[in-house]
């Protein structure tokens, strides 16, 4: 394939990223049970899910820096927990008290390769009281090892042949590759401070950027960009154990509820 056709392609689908987000395709169903730390960044009126994310602390939300490119209000936004039915909203929502996107974050739309340091933080003004349908997941100890199985969790995911969506929260594993071998996909760089993944028929699509990738009930990832119209092409995502020094110095910031 031509490189110029190829970047043309990774293009519209960082652009389209940024407007629509990512979703996930192939998996399994969970209950909320089995993913508490998953949130839905919604916005609130209409009621619409914008991105996903991951409790890590009680006051304090994980997700993707795009999700928040060129937003500096958020009070028309709410955090939904406890609910793996994307369509019914839960009644445990809570308000944005300020979004700490990585200072070094510029979401230059125009090449795909410079998503580096696609993260962000939310401090939320409430506290969450954690229970088995809303809890932390724990940050990574250390970082992840080459051609370890990891799983993609959101909402989303379904069979690649079939092009159909589920409104479930689903799961699914991915292996992750090493970034030099993950370059050869890629016509820009792909940075250090990324994660590469690959299973045949699991992808991630517009819908849920932001989610989490976990390992041993760590987050070790979060969804960045992906191959959503091209096949066989690795999905990358911000390694959050290169990212811990920010993470920890903004939850440090915006002190947990006691």
């Amino acid at each position: 394939m031509d490189t110029k056709i190829i970047i043309g392609v990774y293009t519209v689908l960082i652009i389209g990223t940024l407007g629509k987000n990512v979703r996930i395709m192939g998996g399994q169903s969970l209950s909320v049970r089995e993913c508490p730390y998953l949130v839905s960044i919604r916005n609130l009126v209409p009621s619409i899910h914008v991105c996903a994310g991951a409790i890590i602390t009680n006051k304090h939300i994980l997700t993707a820096g795009h999700c928040f490119y060129r937003r500096k209000k958020y009070e028309k936004l709410i955090i939904n927990t406890g609910s793996s039915d994307l369509p019914n909203v839960s009644k445990t929502q809570f308000t944005i008290k300020v979004v700490n996107v990585h200072p070094e974050f510029y979401g230059k739309i125009d090449s795909p390769g410079d998503f580096l340091n696609d993260i962000a933080v939310i401090t939320i003004n409430e506290c969450i009281e954690f229970d088995e349908f809303q809890n932390k997941i724990d940050l990574p100890t250390n970082d992840i090892l080459f051609d370890t199985t990891v799983m993609l969790t959101g909402w989303d995911l379904t069979n690649n042949e079939r092009k159909k969506y589920s409104d479930r929260v689903l799961q699914a594993p991915v292996k992750v590759m090493k970034i030099s071998d993950c370059l050869k996909y890629f016509p820009f760089p792909i940075r250090n401070d990324c994660i590469c993944t690959y299973a045949n028929g699991i992808s991630a699509l517009k819908g849920d950027s932001g989610g989490p990738v976990t390992e041993n009930n760590k987050i070790i990832g979060i969804i960045s960009f992906s191959n959503s119209d091209v096949k066989n092409i690795p999905d990358v995502h911000i390694n959050v154990y290169k990212h811990m020094q920010f993470i920890r110095s903004t939850i440090d910031t915006n002190l947990q509820c006691q």
